[in-house]
Formats: C-alpha cells, structure tokens, sequence
C-alpha cells in the first residue's frame, strides 16, 4: 500500500502539487436482519481503492479510483492536479493549510471472535434464534427484528506538503497513518 501511494503523491508532486495526500481504503461490510422469523435483508460488500487530494495554484483538486495498478494510480493523481488547476481558475481565495504536522495512529476494536470468521449462514442462524426467542414472549408486540451490521476498514493516509520532487521509501515513524479494526 506505500508504493500505492507513493506512485500518486509523486506524479501529484511532479505536475506542480504543493500539498498531496492519498488514502489507501480497503473496507469490507456485513449487514443483517430477520423480522418475524424471515430474513429481512442480507448485504455484504467489499470495497478498495484509492482517493487522491493535491492543492495546486491555491485550489484543491480531488480524485479516486477502485483501479490500485500503477497506469491508473498516476492517471487519477494526474486528474487529481488537472481538477485543481481548474479549480484554480475560478477561486476567490487560496487554500491555506494550518501548520500542522501529521499524526499517527492505529487502533483496533477489542474483540473476542473476529466477526469475519463466522459465515453469513452462521449469523443467520443466530439471528433467526434471537427472533424467535422475541416473538415467543407474550406481549402487544407488532413484529420481531433482529440484525447485526459489521465493518472492517483499513485506511493508509500518506500526506506531503511542500513535496521534494522524488519521495524516499517510507521508514518507520514515517507520516502515515493506519486504522483497522471491525466495529461491532
């Protein structure tokens, strides 16, 4: 994922950006629902890619592709500049950047079982357990529902500013940052 980004924040640099960051994205969803002992609904989707944002001429620019392959990493950098540019045009006033360095993190939600290692079929059926526990008490309930929704998402943030005009391998303590963890 740092060469990823590091092909964009290049191209970005050498087409006249003088601000760059890419995010990395990979994230992945289950979402899940009975109602009165049926499946109400069942999503799952995947998701990864790259967004690209560079400040040239005062004005930002932004673009994003699913296509992680160098071409079409330095092809959407390359539209990233050519949207500034032309943002540029038209501004009132200059983007300026607070002076802040970038920070670094990582965190994980603490869970026992990965969410992710359990099958659809498996969650179904526990759900469909929930909802029939649900429906046998006696009350003036009108339906059942039950559901679960689950994350992963991974993110690598690679900023520069003020970009020299090749950038260097990262090394550890490096100025990107990168979360993980399932939300459940």
């Amino acid at each position: 994922m740092q060469d990823v980004a590091r092909w964009a924040l290049n191209i970005a640099n050498l087409r006249g950006a003088t601000y760059a960051d890419a995010r990395v994205v990979d994230d992945r969803n289950r979402a899940l629902t009975t109602k009165n002992g049926k499946v109400g609904s069942a999503s799952v989707s995947e998701s990864l890619g790259i967004g690209i944002r560079v400040v040239v001429d005062g004005a930002w620019g932004f673009s994003a592709s699913d296509d992680l392959g160098r071409e079409a990493v330095e092809a959407t950098a390359a539209r990233a500049v050519e949207i500034a540019k032309a943002s540029a045009r038209v501004k009132k006033d200059a983007v300026r950047l607070a002076p802040e360095k970038p920070g670094v993190a990582e965190w994980t939600t603490p869970y026992k079982i990965d969410p992710f290692t359990t099958s659809v079929e498996q969650n179904i059926a526990l759900l469909l357990k929930i909802d029939a526990e649900l429906r046998s008490v006696q009350a003036d309930a009108v339906c059942a529902l039950a559901g679960t929704a689950i994350e992963r998402a991974s993110a690598q943030i690679a900023p520069r500013r003020a970009m020299p005009a090749m950038l260097p391998a990262p090394v550890r303590g490096s100025s990107a940052a990168h979360t993980t963890g399932p939300n459940v």
